[in-house]
């Protein structure tokens, strides 16, 4: 484990306070590639640990520590990638549900590197749960994969 390489790229996606770490790449023939590890898959945690609320760097370091600990395995956990699916059948399933945001630490800081005041410091894990798609009354051409999902909260 600690001489093998991954063949992965990793980039980051941040959102106002959220930050993601996903998939960019994946090199043909890569140990990535012959785990199934595919373009796209955003990181929830490496060998237990929440991957969530770092950066790619971050991640890149958190595979060297468990590569340098001589563990046995590295354990990925990626954000469920059938959450489309389930939008897809929604007539079988009833409803879809994937997670948005890990419960933990949200502690916000100011440019200085100070806590800011007044802000809450945690959070519960929040999860998304369709349970009907209704295009909207201006909608004349359907909706696709991958465009955004506006959501209506009843």
């Amino acid at each position: 484990l600690q001489s093998v390489s991954l063949g992965v790229e990793l980039s980051d996606v941040v959102f106002r306070t959220n930050r993601r770490v996903f998939i960019n790449s994946v090199l043909p023939s890569s140990v990535g590639a012959q785990y199934n590890i595919k373009p796209k898959y955003v990181i929830v945690s490496i060998n237990g640990l929440s991957a969530e609320r770092t950066n790619a760097r971050g991640v890149a370091q958190m595979i060297g520590d468990v590569k340098k600990s001589n563990a046995q395995s590295l354990d990925f956990v990626f954000r469920d990638g059938s959450f489309k699916d389930q939008l897809k059948d929604l007539s079988a399933t009833k409803e879809a549900t994937t997670q948005v945001a890990p419960a933990g630490d949200t502690t916000q800081r100011n440019q200085d590197g100070s806590i800011r005041i007044g802000v809450e410091k945690s959070q519960d894990e929040q999860k998304l749960t369709v349970t009907q798609l209704i295009p909207p009354k201006m909608c004349k051409r359907g909706a696709t994969i991958d465009d955004l999902l506006e959501i209506s909260y009843v």
